[in-house]
């Protein structure tokens, strides 16, 4: 999936990015599923995003994951990966 974040939602750093995002469904019926995929060697700008179903979510780097910790704070909905795609072009100047 891929999703606009103009205001920096996710990060909170200012930048508008635009995000690649893996849907693995949800942590708490896909569990197996998702602790196999997020096990493998992943690039540090990989970032994981767990909610809990009450418009309450995390999004952090992969290196900081633990399903454990995501369970016991109930972020056991919607879990995904992403990355940023990066912005290779200087904006337009305006005259």
């Amino acid at each position: 999936m891929i999703e606009g974040d103009p205001f920096s939602s996710y990060l909170n750093d200012g930048r508008a990015l635009v995000w690649v995002w893996r849907v693995c469904g949800t942590l708490r019926q896909n569990e197996k599923s998702i602790q196999a995929i997020t096990s493998r060697t992943h690039p540090p700008d990989v970032y994981v995003f767990a909610d809990n179903g009450n418009s309450e979510w995390v999004c952090r780097p992969i290196a900081e994951l633990s399903i454990a910790n995501l369970k016991a704070q109930g972020y056991v909905e919607q879990f995904c990966l992403g990355r940023v795609i990066p912005r290779k072009w200087p904006l337009a100047k305006r005259h």
